[in-house]
């Protein structure tokens, strides 16, 4: 018979039965904070302390000393210290088998860790045949509909395909469809269930689709995308859906597929959501560009003007954006705030640029009175330089003051890196449009070698070995 899901925690409470108990309690929860502060050091000796005191307070074959070990064990799997975590879980599965025998929750919990740290350590022979008797033993206690079952087999399918990266003979084939299969069927396990973990259920079709799209299997991939945006319109409402992310993987997979027609009505729907949810931000402006695209990919089917319009609209939201951002006083670029803002202004001045270089190109080919695609180039060029000196400004501050992580300033060089090759791009088009105008003497000879040494420049920078 399978164990009863309400069978009541022994660990759900806080015992404080002395002084080390008390001191147990304390200190775990100190770890925790430690941990989730980033703080590894400080996190480690807390959780050593909670051991310590669980050892002192508790009898021997006291649970308690169980969980305490398996706390610290998950701190090293977790900071990559897999030989300490594997032998501190093995540990806790020895006191648990002691006290419950194999089959408890608690005991197959462990081992479940010590399955997922063997995986993170590369040792996926052991993974393997860890995670399979853990599934073993929740088919025989829960039975075959339980989450528990399908969380171990999720898990399961996950390392057989990791192994397949590793094998290349020996039966890795099959090892990569049962991985696939086992994945498969634990989502349907969640899927099928009275009520629905949609949490998980979009977790695991996230990365059981991530892994279909590795292997070029796309429809399989869309398929998941496909699920997972229904649970979460059933979850949350299809307006949350529709300005979701899930939106955009939508998006994507039927672009790869040359789905264009359902990737242009799954972006208009997506441009409708995020505008009655977010007004105006540069999501909007993104999706607005987005769906100018998806227009002319139609081809015949498509519709030029309503491309037009789109990239018109999200340029003017982008533009109202970027000179909001523009207006903030030097010293309000300092700090976690100012980082912020001086992403936002970059991506700003990448999407308006973007707009501009679409409707320049969209002007030369509707041929529409007054649609002059040299002025758009300009002004997408003008944006551009002004944005990176902006950009390149912040991120001698950053270098100087400390006052950007190296995360935050790989973010802000990679931003950089992305306006120099549009840049580059609309200096070459503009280039192109001078060339096949008629000629006004000096001036236009001048622009044309101005725009020649900003190409040199950016070619420059584009090319010189990154710091």
């Amino acid at each position: 018979m399978p164990v009863s899901e309400t069978a009541t925690h022994p660990l759900d409470y806080d015992p404080v039965t002395n002084e080390h108990t008390a001191n147990m309690t304390m200190a775990r929860t100190a770890a925790l904070e430690y941990y989730q502060a980033g703080k590894w050091k400080q996190a480690e000796a807390k959780f050593l302390e909670a051991l310590a005191e669980a050892r002192l307070g508790f009898d021997s074959r006291d649970p308690h000393i169980a969980s305490a070990q398996n706390n610290l064990a998950e701190f090293y799997r977790n900071t990559g210290q897999h030989s300490k975590a594997e032998a501190l879980y093995q540990e806790a599965l020895d006191l648990l088998e002691s006290i419950y025998g194999e089959r408890h929750w608690l005991y197959v919990s462990a081992m479940h860790n010590l399955a997922l740290s063997y995986q993170a350590a590369g040792n996926l022979g052991a993974a393997e045949a860890t995670m399979s008797r853990v599934m073993r033993l929740r088919l025989q206690m829960f039975g075959s509909r339980h989450f528990l079952y399908a969380d171990s087999m999720f898990a399961l399918g996950a390392i057989l395909l990791q192994r397949r990266q590793q094998e290349v003979a020996g039966g890795a084939e099959g090892a990569e469809h049962k991985g696939l299969r086992l994945m498969e069927e634990a989502v349907a396990i969640m899927e099928d269930a009275e009520t629905i973990q949609t949490d998980v259920v979009l977790l695991w079709l996230e990365q059981l689709g991530a892994q279909y799209q590795a292997r070029g299997q796309l429809q399989q991939a869309l398929s998941c995308a496909q699920r997972a945006h229904r649970h979460f319109a059933a979850d949350k409402g299809q307006g949350q859906a529709d300005a979701s992310q899930l939106a955009d993987r939508l998006i994507e997979l039927h672009s790869a597929l040359g789905q264009w027609s359902r990737a242009r009505d799954v972006a208009a729907a997506c441009v409708g959501a995020r505008t009655q949810m977010f007004g105006k931000e540069l999501a909007v402006a993104h999706s607005l560009l987005r769906l100018a695209n998806l227009e002319l990919q139609l081809g015949q089917a498509g519709d030029p003007s309503a491309a037009y319009q789109h990239a018109s609209n999200a340029a003017a939201l982008s533009g109202e954006l970027l000179a909001e951002y523009q207006k903030a006083s030097v010293g309000a670029w300092l700090g976690a705030a100012g980082q912020d803002r001086s992403v936002k202004r970059a991506r700003a001045a990448f999407i308006h640029a973007s707009c501009l270089k679409f409707l320049a190109q969209q002007s030369q080919q509707l041929q529409q009175p007054g649609l002059q695609a040299s002025a758009q180039l300009e002004q997408a060029v003008s944006v551009l330089c002004a944005a990176s000196a902006a950009l390149q400004q912040q991120l001698v501050k950053a270098a100087a003051s400390g006052g950007a992580g190296l995360t935050q300033q790989g973010e802000l060089a990679d931003l950089l890196v992305e306006q120099q090759l549009l840049l580059l791009d609309c200096v070459e088009q503009l280039l192109d449009v001078l060339q096949t105008q008629p000629s006004k003497g000096s001036a236009q000879a001048a622009r044309m070698r101005e725009l020649l040494t900003l190409q040199d420049k950016v070619l420059d920078f584009l090319t010189a070995p990154r710091k």
